[in-house]
């Protein structure tokens, strides 16, 4: 890719302002980046940039094409397949400490921790820092830290932010999930991520800020889009308060009731965040569509016109919604095999008891558990006394790797 400096030209130069990537330990693709400039006690500038792919990729390119017919990156425990080249994808797109890159950018004004203005523009900025979320926990926790007071002024907003959607109705679930990576000779390593901890929510609510602030400029400019929509649940008030992550039970039973989220260029409310306007423009590295997105988005703000029409949009979303549910399939079985690789392993290191939740139980005696400790589901016999929110003890007896079914028995 030649030209970048010449790009540089009518973007604002945000390269000495306070910048940092924060992803996971990792994570090679990183495209976001967040800045908080402090300008008086209480008034807090918080930008969010994401990575220009969109005005360097141009549209039906032969990288365009085929991103388009890979859709997403997919990452699994022992391979990751980027949407595009990974000179790209790892290299020239992703964000790098000291390096300027091109970038979307989120502007908005906080004043003690309430939204009062925000602006969108092309830029390059300049990461001072990539961090890890728990290098941001640390942080937090630590005044005596170089960046404390600004992550605090981000944090503080993050959570403002955060209860006002809950006020609308938000559902505010935080599942922990698994990581699992193969390293040599197929030695599988799994842990667990918790979602709520300060580093992650903070990052999370400012990428839902920025979608929704890009959403409702969509809908002043009336600029066709892809929204990401979700109708509202029709579980009872007291059943959403968002059960915390060691609630299994009330995570499962409010997960069931949830209607699945759809992309569509007909704008609609976000029900699940508790918006009335909501995309998903903040990873074009790995999603086809956050890239035709922040293509229109960027071309409109250059050209005052769009470059997609809603009609390419309407077939953009047809070709993405089952390519996105295939690879999600892919992702989770292979998920599901390596994480049954491990427990296998386990078994033969002589630890086969485990501690689970009952989800259901049914009048013949079947049920769906969870394991206490990791957040992985499956069925077994129960015990007629069981019902769902006990926990009991089980074994596992064998597993079925041709079928994915692992064999537990109640034992308590």
């Amino acid at each position: 890719i030649q030209g970048l400096d010449l790009l540089k030209e009518d973007r604002r130069d945000l390269t000495e302002i306070f910048t940092i990537t924060v992803d996971n330990k990792d994570t090679r693709d990183r495209d976001d980046a967040i800045s908080i400039e402090i300008k008086e006690p209480d008034v807090v500038l918080l930008g969010i940039h994401i990575t220009d792919v969109g005005s360097i990729i141009e549209k039906d390119s032969p990288i365009d094409l085929e991103a388009k017919s890979r859709n997403t990156s997919i990452y699994l425990p022992d391979l990751t397949i980027n949407m595009l080249p990974d000179t790209l994808s790892e290299g020239v797109f992703s964000l790098r400490e000291g390096e300027a890159s091109l970038a979307l950018s989120i502007m908005a004004k906080f004043v003690l921790s309430e939204l009062k203005e925000w602006e969108i523009f092309t830029s390059y900025i300049k990461p001072n820092e990539v961090m890890t979320y728990e290098q941001v926990d640390r942080v937090l926790s630590s005044p005596q830290e170089q960046s404390h007071l600004e992550l605090t002024a981000f944090d503080e907003i993050t959570k403002s932010l955060r209860a006002s959607r809950r006020e609308r109705g938000a559902i505010l679930l935080n599942r922990p999930s698994l990581d699992i990576t193969v390293g040599p000779n197929n030695l599988v390593s799994v842990d667990v991520v918790n979602t709520d901890t300060p580093g992650r929510l903070a990052i999370a609510e400012a990428m839902v800020l920025a979608n929704s602030l890009l959403a409702k400029f969509c809908t002043q400019m009336d600029l066709p889009i892809i929204y990401r929509t979700q109708e509202k649940t029709d579980a009872e008030a007291y059943e959403t308060l968002s059960p915390n992550r060691l609630d299994a039970l009330g995570q499962y039973e409010l997960m069931r009731k949830l209607p699945p989220a759809c992309m569509t260029t007909v704008n609609n409310k976000h029900s699940g965040l508790g918006l009335d306007h909501y995309i998903q423009a903040t990873a074009p590295i790995r999603r086809f569509c956050d890239l035709v997105i922040q293509r229109q988005i960027s071309h409109a703000l250059k050209y005052e016109e769009n470059l997609y029409s809603a009609g390419e949009l309407e077939n953009i979303v047809q070709c993405s919604t089952a390519k996105l549910k295939r690879a999600s399939s892919i992702t989770n079985e292979r998920k599901r095999y390596w994480f049954l690789k491990w427990l296998e392993s386990r078994m033969d290191d002589g630890l086969d008891e485990y501690q689970a939740v009952v989800l259901v139980a049914n009048s013949q005696g079947f049920g769906i558990l969870e394991l206490a400790e990791f957040p992985f589901r499956f069925k077994a016999q129960l015990s007629g006394f069981d019902r769902p929110g006990d926990i009991v003890s089980v074994r596992l007896n064998l597993i079925d790797m041709w079928s994915r079914t692992p064999k537990f028995n109640v034992i308590s």
